[in-house]
């Protein structure tokens, strides 16, 4: 049976065209039924498959909308920070062995690591190495 709309030879017993899913027989269109808007495909084996052509959203209320705005701002902010986060370990993870290293007596403190760790890794640790920080004056 070929079909009116696009002109796709179907089988004889199809009751929508195998591509556009238009009814090949003429019920449907007679009671004012809408044709449903899935396409049908047919493999050899002869089993059948429907697969929706549009995806079906519900619309929000303009309070979801606001909702769904704010969690994106929300998202959004969350992504920069914690993306923001990772590139300070490239530093913070290093600068922790060599505190270590002064505490143990094998890295030299400098006045130079004690600002940049009360800068970049913790304020208070910074004061005491700046603190501890030999003169000098011997």
């Amino acid at each position: 049976m070929k079909c009116e709309k696009c002109g796709t030879e179907n089988l004889e017993n199809a009751k929508h065209c195998s591509e556009c899913g238009e009814a090949l027989d003429g019920s449907e269109k007679a009671n004012g039924q809408p044709t449903n808007n899935v396409t049908v495909h047919v493999d050899l084996s002869g089993a059948t498959s429907a697969a929706p052509t549009q995806k079906h959203i519900t619309p929000l209320t303009s309070t979801g909308k606001t909702l769904a705005f704010i969690a994106f701002i929300l998202n959004l902010i969350t992504t920069i920070c914690l993306g923001f986060a990772i590139i300070p370990l490239a530093w913070q993870i290093p600068m922790t062995v060599v505190s270590w290293g002064i505490y143990k007596g094998t890295n030299e403190l400098t006045y130079g690591f004690a600002i940049c760790n009360l800068l970049f890794l913790n304020p208070v640790s910074g004061i005491l190495l700046i603190c501890a920080t030999p003169s000098n004056e011997e």
